[in-house]
């Protein structure tokens, strides 16, 4: 069968459909022996007739628009969705995926077999995984052919659920455990085979958590699970983390190393964890509402049967919609009624959002009282946030809406914080936005703009940041870097470079510089693959006046990526480090940085 690229290739050179939209989105299946394609309908939950995109080496026409002959196909956004998602590498090391019941296809092709690879090995892992998580939420064993309900098929998660949810759990981890024994490097795009294997004995945690209890879930939780690397960063963001505050995490990824830290280090176990991923989920929603551990439940305003109906899961604007301004109080207030009326059947049922205008409160006064901002920080923030929502974007999934509901219920003491998205080791006070528009600019949201989630802004909260940064200690990643390792390397940049651009922000260049000067002496012996990492420091090092600083990092930059084997060639990022450093000369008028630039590129020319 061909990859998964070469058949999105072929695709969207071929026809010119719009991808995802908020409304329905692209789905790509690889069955067994076959390519199929689909729209999944949000609205009714359903998905259109599969069509048959490729099979016994030939591709099928389909009833899409064709592009126009000899143009140039405009593959984003729906092309990067589909080739730089998180989980599309999993198309290519899987057998089948990418609907429901794929799991069933790959247990029952490989489960038996007497010599399997080290690829089907971790294939047959993950299946038996996936089959656990369907059964812990109660989605009955579907066929490919069926769509899937979301609703949970019983009220209760009894004795004998348990025992047939750890059944399956138990051969995911032999088959985890068998090919750890056999090839204990083997990696995949995810991380290590024991970062695998730990990844899936915490979620049975959380799993069994949501399901059965503090007690029963901490019987999953053993010793050695998480390399050295991922348990030391979750304990610098525990570290980081204010007295009972609630830490927004933005993936499993990052969830399940805190979460057994916090339990197998009894660590901060004050920090409620919430995954927002893990907020559509009913079961975990209600599960906020107790205390774990030593943290306090949360009162959610909003009550179990809003989070439990079709309705909740997507809201928009319709005729229904309200054009005044709500507070974020009667905004909610008015969701509840309008998402319980809402009957339809389907796990997108499409429900009209109460307003087009929300008014979201901001406390500066708690951040302040908790030693998170100054007083004269406190004093600049705006009593309230304004986010506008549109027909054509700003849709509300069951997710943020639980994310207001929290905002609502807390007011922000105690302290939200956030690890931001890509960037494992650094925790901020979170600055609420929708949107693009940035907190410290106090920016209202264009109307039209496509819906983010959240965004996080460290610009307000510099010195924090800086006294947090004593807490962090370069590691020795390794290489080549996995996604799973990218994340936390990313992370200890980013802690580094948003804390050193924020007292930039504030003329404060000195703090800046200082921040600059103390992350590139960590980096004197990295590998050149996390080289590129440090190029933004060139710039920041202009922009504060230290003109001969930039020069000296990129030059220690820029002389292992371009002499490297292969870095000669067009798109290597040998040259695209070239090109960096010119266009950021250009920019900053740095005659010397362009002249740098010049110099490695005619050496280059002659060594090749």
């Amino acid at each position: 069968m061909p990859e998964y690229g070469t058949v999105l290739d072929t695709f969207f050179s071929r026809y010119n459909e719009a991808g995802s939209s908020p409304l329905r989105e692209m789905r790509f299946e690889k069955r067994p022996e076959r390519y199929v394609v689909s729209w999944f309908i949000k609205a009714t939950g359903e998905n259109d007739d599969s069509m048959l995109l490729w099979e016994d080496g030939r591709y099928y026409d389909l009833p899409f628009e064709r592009q126009p002959a000899g143009s140039q196909p405009d593959r984003a956004p729906s092309y990067a969705f589909f080739q730089e998602s998180h989980s599309a590498w999993l198309y290519d090391w899987l057998p089948a995926y990418g609907y429901t019941g794929y799991f069933n296809d790959i247990i029952e092709a490989l489960e038996h077999l007497e010599s399997p690879t080290d690829t089907q090995l971790f294939a047959l892992a993950f299946a038996w995984s996936a089959a656990a998580s369907h059964h812990a939420l109660g989605w009955s064993a579907h066929s490919p052919s069926e769509t899937l309900n979301t609703a949970r098929s019983t009220p209760v998660f009894s004795d004998r659920d348990k025992e047939s949810y750890l059944n399956l759990r138990k051969r995911s981890w032999r088959t985890y455990e068998q090919l750890l024994t056999h090839h204990p490097e083997f990696t995949t795009p995810a991380g290590s085979v024991h970062h695998l294997l730990s990844d899936d004995r915490m979620l049975a945690f959380l799993e069994l958590l949501v399901l059965r209890g503090e007690a029963e879930a901490s019987e999953m939780v053993t010793k050695g699970l998480y390399d050295a690397y991922i348990l030391e960063a979750a304990e610098n963001i525990l570290g980081q983390c204010p007295s009972q505050c609630i830490l927004i995490s933005p993936s499993l990824t990052v969830t399940l190393p805190l979460m057994y830290v916090q339990v197998s280090q009894e660590l901060r176990t004050d920090v409620r964890i919430v995954d927002r991923y893990l907020l559509q989920d009913p079961a975990f929603i209600s599960l906020l509402r107790q205390q774990v551990g030593g943290a306090a439940g949360i009162p959610l305003r909003l009550p179990d049967s809003f989070y439990e109906s079709p309705g909740s899961n997507l809201m928009s604007v319709n005729d229904q919609t309200e054009s005044d301004t709500l507070s974020l109080d009667s905004f909610l207030l008015k969701a509840a009624p309008l998402a319980e009326a809402n009957t339809s059947s389907g796990p997108l049922t499409l429900c009209p959002l109460p307003a087009r205008v929300v008014s979201l409160p901001v406390s500066g006064q708690s951040l302040h009282n908790r030693g998170l901002i100054s007083s004269r920080q406190a004093e600049a923030l705006p009593e309230a946030l304004t986010a506008y929502f549109s027909a054509s974007g700003n849709q509300l999934l069951r997710r943020d809406i639980a994310m207001l509901d929290i905002i609502a219920s807390t007011d922000w003491d105690p302290p939200l914080c956030a690890v931001m998205a890509g960037n494992g080791e650094k925790v901020f006070p979170i600055g609420y936005e929708w949107g693009q528009g940035l907190l410290a600019r106090h920016s209202p949201i264009a109307p039209d703009r496509s819906r983010e989630q959240y965004q996080y802004t460290p610009a307000l909260f510099p010195q924090a940041s800086q006294r947090l940064l004593s807490r962090l200690r370069l590691e020795t990643f390794p290489a080549p870097l996995s996604p799973a390792h990218r994340i936390f390397w990313n992370g200890y940049v980013n802690a580094f470079l948003s804390t050193a651009d924020a007292f930039h922000q504030q003329g404060e260049h000195a703090e800046a510089l200082e921040v600059v000067g103390r992350f590139v002496e960590t980096c004197q012996h990295i590998p050149s693959e996390y080289m590129p990492s440090l190029l933004p420091f060139v710039r920041l090092y202009l922009i504060c006046g230290a003109e001969h600083k930039a020069i000296d990092l990129a030059r220690a930059v820029l002389e292992p990526l371009v002499y490297a084997e292969g870095n000669a060639g067009a798109g290597s990022s040998g040259q695209k480090a070239l090109a960096w450093i010119e266009a950021t000369g250009r920019q900053h008028n740095s005659a010397t940085l362009i002249a740098l630039a010049g110099e490695f590129r005619s050496q280059l020319f002659r060594h090749r």
